[in-house]
């Protein structure tokens, strides 16, 4: 494979003014006197790496880090203080909301305007126009104004326009994540058609399940250098460790088991291996015909040793806050307890506990019965109930297969205590979650659904995995 992007030792500094004057007189004086005081910022530094033809790059770091900023000098936006970049080949970029685009000008209109702005003719453009409009779902707007588009429908319009212009390269940045669910779904079936006809991707995100699923490397960024680079499951580890001083995210080790708490998402290691995908361990409650899952609640962590996670959890919509405690208790276990405090009476139909497993788990099993998973339907969009339990029982768990030299161990969620509400369940997911899953549900009866204020214990169970 040839390399279509090299990075060489680059780096770029931006004069940063100290201070502000409060007046247009003081700022006249303090500029003819030459008295402004400046600060050398470097937003990247000695950043090294290339990129292969057809391959996708995933890069990741926290706020500020130089991610955007190195896509604008791939981009040619920027020129590097320092180093080398070579980009062969045409690029198209979506790299922040609304660039490119003119307010008081139509999405028509917009739409010429951004394709010249990449380089494309207007007879190009005129080619594609049509597949342009419908794939951004905007056929009834199209020629309204784009200052009176949400920004959902300018994210949709940007990134219609970079997926069907005839590039070599696509840049994209976080903007996919102000679109709704189901154009992020097309979004990366697009993406995936790219990758299939040789499109190199360079991608910016901070949602790890899409970096994981899309990309075949990833660096990673912290304070304008690149600190790690490899295959993106080591790599996003080392992401949640830099960032695990930070609120809402834990990490607990006890070896061979680590795991990594993201603000409602938990990540489950083996020995480096990660077992779980996309959510991992989270929770969903449904109520006032809402699904209200924990990645969407705000989360804190309190004092813990370094083999536990305790959080608490509060969401914007919902008047509920839980608070989880996940403690590696040995080489094999992991106890997972959750409660639920009510801040105000609350009517709650369902609680659901879900671990997302990889893929390559082929069967599930009860204390009473078995099967086998069937394979996940690349145009289902539903998640899928493969179990029809006979009996209830306390336990639900999957077994796997060989995976290149690494055999994926048997994982096991079990219920401690007396909690019959909660029925075990396998299920598969969607095509966008490509996910295995082991998954407890409370579903309350129509005169049981009123929840008073207080806090009340809602699940206590431990996690099993098999490591010999």
């Amino acid at each position: 494979m040839s390399k279509v992007i090299e990075l060489k030792d680059v780096g770029i500094m931006f004069r940063l003014q100290e201070e502000r004057e409060a007046t247009l007189k003081e700022s006249i004086f303090n500029l003819i006197r030459g008295r402004y005081r400046y600060k050398d910022f470097w937003a990247l530094q000695g950043v090294s790496s290339q990129v292969e033809k057809g391959e996708t790059l995933g890069i990741i770091g926290e706020n500020g880090s130089g991610k955007t900023t190195l896509l604008k000098i791939l981009a040619g936006i920027y020129q590097p203080d320092e180093g080398e970049v070579s980009v062969r080949g045409k690029i198209s970029a979506l790299l922040e909301l609304g660039a490119g685009f003119h307010e008081e000008l139509t999405g028509r209109e917009n739409i010429y305007l951004n394709a010249s702005i990449l380089g494309i003719s207007r007879e190009k453009i005129s080619q594609v126009y049509h597949r342009i409009v419908e794939f951004a779902e905007l056929e009834r707007f199209i020629d309204t104004p784009l200052k009176n588009y949400s920004s959902g429908m300018k994210v949709r319009l940007g990134f219609a326009i970079a997926a069907h212009v005839d590039c070599d390269i696509l840049l994209v940045d976080e903007v996919l994540a102000v679109g709704d669910e189901a154009f992020q779904g097309k979004c990366y079936e697009k993406i995936e058609e790219m990758k299939r006809r040789g499109v190199t991707l360079v991608f910016v995100s901070h949602d790890m399940n899409a970096v994981r699923r899309l990309c075949d490397r990833v660096i990673l960024l912290h304070k304008g250098r690149l600190i790690e680079r490899g295959g993106s499951r080591q790599v996003i580890q080392r992401y949640f460790l830099t960032m695990s001083q930070q609120r809402g995210i834990v990490v607990a080790e006890q070896k061979p088991l680590s795991l990594v708490f993201h603000n409602g998402r938990t990540s489950l290691y083996l020995d480096n291996m990660e077992l779980t995908r996309a959510a991992g361990l989270y929770s969903s409650i449904f109520a006032h015909e809402i699904w209200h899952d924990s990645s969407q609640a705000i989360w804190n962590k309190e004092p813990s040793p370094s083999n536990e996670i305790v959080v608490r959890g509060k969401w914007r919509r919902l008047p509920v806050v839980q608070h989880w405690r996940l403690k590696i208790e040995d080489h094999r276990t992991i106890s997972w307890e959750v409660d639920m405090e009510c801040l105000e009476e609350t009517s709650i139909k369902e609680i659901h506990l879900s671990l997302l497993l990889q893929d390559s788990y082929t069967r599930w099993f009860t204390p009473f019965e078995e099967g086998e998973f069937s394979p996940i339907d690349a145009t289902e969009v539903e998640w899928i109930q493969l179990n029809h339990l006979s009996k209830v029982g306390n336990m639900v768990g999957v077994r796997g297969v060989k995976r290149d030299t690494l055999r994926l161990p048997g994982i096991t969620i079990m219920l401690d205590g007396n909690y019959t509400s909660f029925i075990p369940s396998a299920l598969n997911t969607d095509f966008v979650n490509n996910s295995r899953v082991l998954q407890f549900l409370q579903v309350n009866n129509p005169d049981s659904t009123i929840y008073r204020s207080g806090r009340y214990p809602i699940f206590k169970g431990r996690i099993i995995i098999e490591t010999e």
